[in-house]
């Protein structure tokens, strides 16, 4: 019961930017498809996070990222300043999770208490919707384009994989992304290796 009880610490914890500090707070409503959502605020962490202007990522002061995860982390933020939606493909073991959302308009950037590893977090405000992606374990971006000319559109596809050339989770734009892809692939390459 501990460890569920760790599970549901994660999902439901908030960032309160006034205090730039994990804290504890009433809970919060949103609305959405299915209808109300109540969502505690739970104290979860006492990290500090260094301030940053509107639409940055939020950074730990405790977070030391290497060379490699800092790289990432640009990525991610180009991903998160794009506010555009992106249908994010995760496949694991024995599971496939796939859903449609914009990048933000909350990022931040912590330390895993559980594994030492240094996550960016990209989530909606009532948090109904968290992306976590760990910098360290990815070894390699690309950058794909696919036509698909019967549906006159075309896919935007980032792809992160590991060193084990194992893929971590797919990012994929439509036809709105088109101009910022391509600006991505000119800052980038369409292949970075960490």
């Amino acid at each position: 019961t501990t460890s569920l009880a760790w599970m549901v610490v994660g999902l439901v914890c908030s960032f309160t930017a006034s205090t730039s500090a994990f804290t504890t707070t009433g809970g919060a409503s949103a609305a959405t498809t299915f209808g109300v959502v109540h969502s505690p605020r739970i104290m979860t962490s006492s990290a500090i996070f260094s301030s940053t202007a509107a639409g940055e990522i939020q950074i730990a002061e405790s977070v030391e990222m290497t060379d490699p995860e800092q790289r990432v982390l640009d990525i991610v933020q180009d991903l998160h300043a794009s506010t555009l939606p992106f249908r994010i493909v995760v496949i694991g073991n024995g599971a496939i999770l796939e859903t449609t959302s914009v990048l933000g308009p909350t990022c931040k950037v912590n330390k895993s208490p559980k594994s030492g590893e240094i996550l960016a977090t990209m989530a909606s405000l009532d948090q109904s919707f968290e992306f976590h992606l760990k910098l360290g374990q990815v070894s390699k971006v690309t950058l794909t384009k696919k036509d698909i000319p019967a549906q006159d559109r075309a896919m935007h596809i980032l792809r992160f994989i590991t060193d084990k050339g194992t893929p971590i989770c797919s990012l994929i734009g439509g036809n709105d992304t088109s101009e910022w892809f391509d600006t991505m692939v000119e800052k980038y390459g369409d292949e970075i290796q960490l």
